[in-house]
């Protein structure tokens, strides 16, 4: 749990550090989430926007947060480009403008890739090359892919500067003139791969020439220039302000100016000052995961940068420094308590053989004071196997005489070359071995401690778990107190600094748990079928003085809830707490213990469920309209029964049958007619099952309105051989039969002997067994209840209770004889339990307050404009049906509007429709009982529709088959296609199969392929897809060929003879023609022209010979 404590340590920091801090505003929030509305005024989480460009066009005041939702993802696609991309606005010294989360769940996520995920996404364009095209609308800029992350940074892509160098797995090759990326992949990448990120060069979060800015708890991934951007002109700096407590990985690889590439995590550029980066965790970075630099065009001024308790690794360079005009003037850089691991592992390598903790490069520009580099933790153990003997800690190319590092722990190993060096110092060398020699020549690190591979080193920082990335300390790390003060308090994780004063060198604090953890939860953890008048307790923590409770019915407010919360239940010194409980709730507790210096050990967070109050054997409401017959309803002598369980009985065939009536008190009720019960008496007859074969606890119970006073019998089982409940002279009376003896015993509740259940009232009556042989009496008890209130307490008289397989009367004694209920009956029930006085206020107080169970696994199946839905069936005895509830929220419902409506669910299962596909759906299930109590929310059930059906016609058709529209381009049409989303239409060169002629996904109809071969015969399909998220696609239309038009004539060309003209007689003169070839390959023609002396012309022939 997050401490007030906490909170008020961090003012400290800021106050101690004096940069960042402005005095508070009254800060207007701004809202922004997925499905939110950028038409809404965004200040309210119901009325929240729902892009980062809405936010980018927006102005802000000084004290303004940006407040973006937890759990949401922001990103780079087809839709809005760039939607992950931040710019923000400038506060002023009366307050900063925040960039920040809000609600629970991870920090929102910016990713700036387009995502690849669909076959249908990559088109094969040669043996294992595939392509994708990066579009540049509806925003034009240059996109460049930087790298590809796949399957969530499993693996990356590694690039080349040709397609002719793809050939291995992964290699991939960007086309920045035609926006194409090139990849090689054995087989369709979104069949090898689950997730392909393709980074975009862009700068995720900007800081321009702004200033009072606070970007705090964003997660920001696969940009491939820079996560965070803070920029300033020499007379606009950039200044006033913090990025703190980011996530930022995966960033860079885009073009600097090509070939060469660049990406930094965050990087401070030009003129700034006053500039805070702290507890940020950076990782995977093409170059530096944090740096301070600035050109060579203007004299820049840095001042006042703090880069502090942040963890950074896997980056070429963990902390860079680089001054390139040297006029620019640097003063108070101070970077402190970080922890850096293992430059030169990551991503970007074998883009370059080396890894530099510490990277300066020739600064020329003028240090004027104070470049810190202290308790920093700088551990290289090195396994990249591209990595060189260049592999470094720290380098320093130029002496920077304000330069000072002290209080570091230096570790260092490179297994490929063990011998490679700790530290350059201006081109001297140092190993491990000679760090003495580099502290001599320096006069640096003399408080600092270095170590080498052995794992059982003094200096080695000890690690809690390297492997997983938790570089917190263990108890043996030489780390713990022996850092520089620096006047900050708390660490990364915001635990304080102890003892103050002496912090550990790196970015994280040991905290020896000043107590151990509460343990030993009572009730037990996760326990079920707890009572509702439990108490809470605990075995407090060794060292704890007291206890902050935490209880609620929310896990996740439990876990995060602070002093303030109100799942906060007070600090004690008591090891027991005493909660209000209620029936059939899932609970959630946690003791945090404190010591004597009040530092908070967290404790884990437990959980229990109340017990079910129990459900009835036996309810029997009398609710039916009337007892004539109908289905369900209880007729004479019928076998349809009483709520499907029962029905009128007159043994004689005498007198009146029992009926309904309507009460104006309780509605419909039971009307017996009374009489002795022998010779016309009415009952109800409920056939024996062994539900009803009750040995020990039981509880009988009804409302009752007594018509004549005496003996009225409400409900029997068997003839004198089980129970009944009964009144007598208006006395409460419960009749057991003893299973031993086989003897009645009666019990009666001298109360109401005392003071008779008075006549034409409505009352309740219950009586419960409650058997205990561990009570005094060695029996238990029998409690009477009148009205909801306990009336008295009768010993118990047996040890069980005598079974049988009579039937169970009601109105009446079983054996007929011992006096008919006489007046109005209504909610007579039956348990096999001894309920408790709560338990029977809670019936007495309603007709039923028992809500159903929940319904359980809730599963949503999204489908095209529709949501099918299928639940576990509940068992509840009195179900009538369920509701079902969607939302676009996760977590919040309007339960006044099921989607079914008035109408209840009878099954368990549901289709929603229509709903609007590519909108993300909640849904959850409540179950309703006869009563209208309903149960708690199943499980919630996401879903997102999708449009499923590719555009019509289906297959594709031409508007215009193709045509040829000159030598060397043919022209063609399709049909238009319909779709509820935009078509893209795709033409095929079936001829030229590599996909050089094919038109790529286009939003016309109309395609011209040019640069084809003249007189040359080209055949075309032609598919359309919607611009779905899905991309449904048609088939292909059928092929149609078209010929490029021929203007070459055949060759020889002028035309020559093969034999001259001859004469072959008085009136004949025979020729014949060299036979020609033509360019198309097509067959030849042959004109013979007689050019004198009056002969006659041939006509167009096949021949090559001709006798005129």
């Amino acid at each position: 749990m997050v401490k007030k404590k906490d909170l008020l340590i961090l003012l400290a920091v800021v106050v101690t550090i004096a940069i960042a801090a402005s005095p508070a505003l009254a800060a207007t929030p701004y809202y922004v989430k997925n499905g939110g509305n950028d038409d809404a005024d965004g200040l309210s989480d119901a009325n929240a926007w729902a892009t980062i460009y809405k936010v980018n066009q927006q102005t802000f005041a000084a004290g303004d947060e940006i407040r973006f939702k937890s759990g949401d993802m922001w990103r780079t696609s087809r839709e809005v480009q760039r939607d992950a991309q931040l710019y923000t606005r400038s506060g002023d010294i009366t307050g900063d403008v925040t960039y920040t989360s809000y609600g629970t769940g991870p920090k929102p996520l910016f990713l700036g890739s387009m995502e690849r995920n669909n076959t249908t996404d990559w088109a094969a364009s040669g043996t294992n090359i595939w392509t994708t095209l990066i579009e540049t609308t509806p925003i034009n800029y240059s996109s460049v892919v930087g790298n590809i992350i796949f399957n969530n940074g499993e693996f990356c892509g590694h690039r080349e500067d040709s397609i002719a160098n793809l050939s291995a797995e992964r290699e991939f090759y960007y086309d920045r003139d035609a926006n194409t990326l090139y990849l090689y992949s054995s087989d369709n990448p979104a069949t090898n791969y689950s997730d392909i990120e393709c980074a975009i060069d862009l700068d995720m979060v900007n800081l321009n020439d702004v200033s009072y800015v606070k970007v705090n708890n964003l997660d920001l991934r696969y940009g491939a220039r820079h996560g965070v951007h803070i920029t300033g002109a020499t007379n606009n700096p950039s200044h006033h302000i913090t990025v703190s407590d980011c996530d930022i990985s995966y960033i860079g690889g885009g073009d600097q100016l090509y070939p060469l590439r660049l990406g930094n995590g965050i990087q401070i550029w030009n003129s700034a000052n006053n500039i805070v980066v702290e507890r940020n965790k950076v990782w995977e970075i093409y170059d530096a995961a944090l740096t301070n630099q600035s050109g060579s065009d203007f004299a820049y001024n840095q001042y006042n940068i703090y880069f502090q308790y942040n963890v950074a690794w896997n980056s070429a360079y963990l902390y860079e420094y680089l001054t390139e005009n040297s006029s620019t003037t640097v003063d108070n850089i101070y970077v402190q308590n970080n922890t850096f691991v293992n430059a030169g592992d990551g991503w970007s390598y074998p883009e370059d053989i080396r890894g530099y903790a510490l990277r300066f490069w020739n600064a020329v520009g003028t240090v004027g004071s104070n470049f810190q580099i202290r308790n920093n933790i700088i551990y290289q153990n090195n396994d990249n196997t591209f990595l060189g003997p260049e592999n470094r800690c720290f380098i320093l190319p130029t002496d920077i005489p304000e330069l000072d590092l002290n209080n570091n722990s230096w570790y260092f190993y490179n297994w490929n070359v063990p011998t490679a060096g700790l530290i350059d110092y201006l081109g001297t060398v140092y190993t491990v071995s000679g760090f003495s020699d580099y502290q001599a020549a320096t006069g640096w690190d003399s408080n600092s401690i270095v170590a080498s591979i052995a794992p059982d080193d003094a200096n080695d920082p000890d690690f809690v778990d390297i492997a997983s990335n938790n570089y917190r300390l263990q108890a043996s790390s030489p780390c713990i107190d022996i850092g520089w003060d620096v006047g900050l308090t708390q660490d990364f994780d915001l635990n304080p600094i102890v003892p103050a004063g002496f912090p550990d060198i790196g970015a994280f604090e040991y905290q020896s748990a000043a107590s151990s953890q509460a343990s030993n939860p009572s009730p037990a953890d996760s326990a079920t079928n707890v009572a509702i008048d439990a108490n809470l307790g605990w075995t407090a923590g060794v060292g704890a003085v007291s206890h902050d409770v935490y209880f609620g019915t929310n896990e996740t407010a439990v876990a995060n809830a602070d002093n303030n919360s109100p799942e906060f239940k007070g600090n004690q010194t008591e090891i027991t707490y005493d909660p209000t409980l209620d029936s059939i709730t899932t609970y959630y507790w946690a003791i945090d213990e404190i010591d004597v210096n009040d530092v908070v050990t967290d404790g884990v967070v437990w959980s229990f469920t109340t017990v079910q109050p129990p459900e009835p054997i036996g309810l029997w409401d009398m609710n039916e309209a009337s007892w004539n017959g109908t289905a369900g309803e209880v007729n004479d002598i019928s076998t349809a029964g009483l709520d499907n369980s029962g029905y009128a009985y007159n043994p004689n065939s005498i007198g009146p049958l029992p009926n309904t009536t309507n009460d104006p008190e309780r509605g419909q009720v039971g009307s017996f007619p009374g009489g002795d019960g022998t010779n016309g008496a009415g009952l109800v007859y409920i056939p024996s099952n062994s539900s009803q074969d009750i040995s020990y606890d039981l509880t009988m119970a009804a409302w009752i309105n007594i018509g004549t006073a005496g003996n009225n019998h409400i409900l029997s089982k068997g003839s004198n051989t089980a129970y009944k409940l009964h009144m007598s002279n208006g006395q409460i009376k419960l009749t057991l039969w003893d299973a031993s003896s086989g003897l009645a015993i009666s019990y009666a509740d001298p109360n109401t002997l005392a003071n008779p259940v008075p006549v034409g009232d409505w009352h309740h009556v219950a009586a419960v067994a409650d058997f205990d042989t561990s009570a005094p009496n060695g029996y238990g008890y029998v409690y009477f209840y009148l009205d909801g209130s306990l009336s008295s307490t009768v010993d118990l008289a047996q040890f069980k209770i005598q079974t049988n397989t009579w039937i169970l009367t009601i109105g009446a004694a079983t054996d007929l004889g011992h006096g008919a209920f006489d007046g109005l009956l209504s909610e007579v029930r039956l348990y096999n339990a001894a309920l408790t006085a709560a338990q029977i206020a809670e019936i007495y107080g309603v007709i039923d307050t028992n809500a159903p169970a929940a319904p359980t696994n809730l599963a949503a199946t999204a489908g095209d404009g529709q949501v099918s839905l299928n639940w576990d069936d509940n068992s509840e005895t009195d179900l009538a049906g369920y509701n079902v509830y969607r939302s676009q929220t996760s977590g919040v419902y309007d339960l006044n509007t099921p989607v079914n409506g008035t109408s209840l669910v009878d099954v368990n299962s549901y289709v929603d429709t229509p709903v609007t596909n590519d909108v993300n759906y909640f849904y959850v299930v409540t179950a309703v009982d006869i009563s209208n109590n309903e149960s708690v929310q199943s499980n919630e059930a996401p879903a997102t529709p999708t449009d499923m059906t590719p555009p019509a016609p289906d297959p594709m058709t031409w508007e215009t088959v193709p045509s040829a529209v000159d030598t060397t381009s043919i022209s063609m049409t399709a049909t238009l296609a319909t779709d509820a989303n935009d078509v893209l239409y795709y033409f095929k060169n079936v001829t030229i199969t590599d996909g050089t002629h094919d038109s790529g996904w286009q939003t016309g109809r109309t395609y011209t392929d040019t640069g084809l071969s003249e007189a040359t015969e080209y055949t075309y399909r032609v598919q359309a897809r919607d611009e779905s998220p899905s991309q449904n696609t048609t088939a292909l239309s059928d092929p149609n060929s078209a010929t490029t038009i021929d203007v070459t004539p055949p060759t020889p060309d002028p035309m020559t003879w093969a034999t001259v003209p001859y004469a072959t007689g008085a009136t004949s003169i025979s020729m014949t023609a060299t036979s020609a070839i033509d360019n198309s390959g097509g067959t030849v023609e042959y004109y013979f022209t007689c050019t004198a002396g009056g002969g006659n012309n041939s006509n167009w022939q096949l021949s090559t010979t001709y006798e005129d």
